[in-house]
């Protein structure tokens, strides 16, 4: 009978393995295949099964979620992995009846196997250190259990298109030199640039793919809002965007105006120089109520 580490051991490897035949590119958006690459994440996406929310356990959703973030905060740990963890515990709690005293175990699985299919090697946690986070309610057995029940139950196909693997992507043109800020050329798209990245952190979230990009343009003053391109790039047009944009936008509005903290969510990132233009792309813009949602069609 093999010892509970030669099977830890075993398991990691197997996901090692499957996780290098089912990889794609890194970066995979600046090779001559990205269109390739992108309709078969797309073709994927669409084979996804069928989420039913008849889980038993379902009003433990929101606290496992917040709770698996803030592990993959404290852990600095790739919002992909942080996607992908959360997709696992979706789907198999709605497959299984857990017992309340196995979510967190659930939970910590999710996250370990989204971290060895996701993450850099140096970066994927230790079972004895996610175990911390519970005072070491389990004993490693029972994680080689859990990780080996969730890649049978996903039949080791882990490599699932989730929002973050889009937003990657689309991030790459969320802002271009045609753009115009609040109706005049860009003037910094270095700094433009910066202040959508911490934009479509926070829109992404909400998960909402293609709409986290037409959003955080939006919240940036960035015209037109939905060029043809980018319904071109991302197959969506703006009258399928614009419910998923105004619901962002309404929770981003909610946010800012109960929280002093909060005003912009990106006053801290850039602030412009006394050596720089005044019209220099601002860090703060317009209040998300008076923004407009009209798009170039």
């Amino acid at each position: 009978m093999p010892s509970v580490e030669l099977c830890a051991r075993s398991l990691a490897a197997s996901i090692v393995k499957a996780r290098s035949s089912m990889s794609i590119t890194e970066d995979w958006w600046l090779t001559e295949y990205e269109e390739e690459i992108h309709d078969h994440l797309r073709a994927k996406e669409q084979k996804r099964a069928v989420f039913h929310a008849q889980s038993p356990q379902l009003h433990f959703r929101q606290f496992l979620v917040e709770w698996l973030i803030d592990i993959c905060k404290k852990r600095n740990l790739s919002t992909p992995v942080q996607h992908l963890a959360i997709y696992l515990l979706d789907y198999f709690m709605d497959n299984h009846s857990i017992q309340r005293e196995q979510l967190q175990l659930v939970t910590l699985g999710c996250l370990l196997v989204a971290a060895k299919f996701e993450e850099k090697d140096n970066l994927i946690p230790k079972t004895s250190e996610l175990n911390q986070t519970v005072d070491n309610m389990y004993n490693l057995h029972e994680f080689v259990q859990m990780e080996l029940a969730l890649v049978e139950f996903f039949h080791w196909d882990l490599m699932v298109p989730t929002t973050a693997h889009f937003v990657e992507y689309y991030e790459h043109y969320c802002v271009c030199t045609t753009d115009f800020h609040a109706g005049r050329p860009l003037p910094a798209l270095p700094k433009a640039r910066v202040c959508a990245q911490h934009y479509n952190d926070y829109f992404l979230d909400l998960s909402i793919r293609a709409a986290i990009i037409a959003a955080t343009r939006i919240c940036l003053l960035i015209s037109p809002v939905w060029p043809r391109f980018l319904q071109k790039l991302t197959y969506y047009t703006s009258e399928e965007l614009s419910p998923c944009i105004e619901i962002m936008l309404r929770l981003l509005e909610t946010e800012e105006r109960n929280s002093t903290e909060k005003t912009s969510l990106i006053k801290k990132v850039v602030q412009p120089s006394d050596t720089e233009s005044s019209d220099s792309l601002k860090s703060s813009p317009t209040s998300v109520s008076s923004l407009s949602f009209d798009f170039d069609r």
